[in-house]
C-alpha cells in the first residue's frame, strides 16, 4: 500500500462517510491519485464506497451509519432534490406560452388583450408569443386582425408532470 492509500484509510476510518472531494482537499494531492488509492483499497477490501454517500471503513460501518441517522440524512437529501426539481418545473411552466395554454384550456377562446391582462404581461410581448404559438400549431387564431380570438389547438396540452395548480406543486401544503 502506498502513502496515499494509508492516509485515505486513516481519514476514512476516523471521519466516515468521507467523499472523494473531501479526501482531495485534506490530502492536498490530485484527484487522480486519490481515485487510484481508493481503487486499491476497494480491491483489497479495506474500504466500502456507497455512492453518493461516501467512503466507509467497511460495509458494517455503513450499516451502523444508516442506523444512527444516515437514513434521515439520505431522506433529507432526497426531499431537497425533489424540491429543487419541482421549483425547476414551476419555473419552466411559468412561461407565457405555458400560462397561455393553461388559460385557454380552462377558459376557452379569448382575445389577445384579455389574455395579456389576465397574465399581467404587456400586450406586445403576448402578441409575439401568440404569433409563435400559432405558427407552431399550439393555438388557433380565428377572426380578423384586432378582433381575433385565440383558442387551444386540438390535442395541445402541457407535458406530463407539468406544474399546474391541480397537481399540487403550486398548492398550499395541507
Amino acid at each position: 500500500m502506498d502513502n496515499i492509500s494509508i492516509e485515505i484509510l486513516k481519514i476514512v476510518s476516523e471521519f466516515s462517510p468521507v467523499n472523494t472531494a473531501q479526501l482531495v482537499q485534506v490530502l492536498g494531492c490530485s484527484k487522480r491519485k486519490v481515485l487510484a488509492g481508493l481503487a486499491d483499497l476497494r480491491v483489497a477490501g479495506r474500504i466500502f464506497t456507497k455512492i453518493p454517500v461516501g467512503h466507509f471503513s467497511s460495509e458494517a460501518a455503513y450499516q451502523v451509519w444508516l442506523e444512527n441517522g444516515g437514513k434521515e440524512k439520505i431522506t433529507c437529501r432526497g426531499r431537497a432534490a425533489a424540491a429543487r426539481s419541482n421549483l425547476t418545473k414551476a419555473r419552466r411552466n411559468d412561461t407565457i406560452p405555458c400560462r397561455t395554454i393553461i388559460m385557454l384550456s380552462s377558459q376557452g377562446p379569448l382575445r389577445a388583450i384579455d389574455i395579456a391582462r389576465a397574465l399581467d404581461v404587456p400586450y406586445n410581448t403576448l402578441s409575439g408569443q401568440l404569433s409563435t404559438m400559432v405558427t407552431r400549431g399550439q393555438v388557433i387564431r380565428t377572426g380578423r386582425a384586432g378582433k381575433s380570438l385565440y383558442s387551444l389547438a386540438p390535442g395541445v396540452e402541457l407535458e406530463q408532470g407539468a406544474a399546474t395548480p391541480v397537481n399540487g406543486i403550486f398548492a398550499e401544503p395541507g
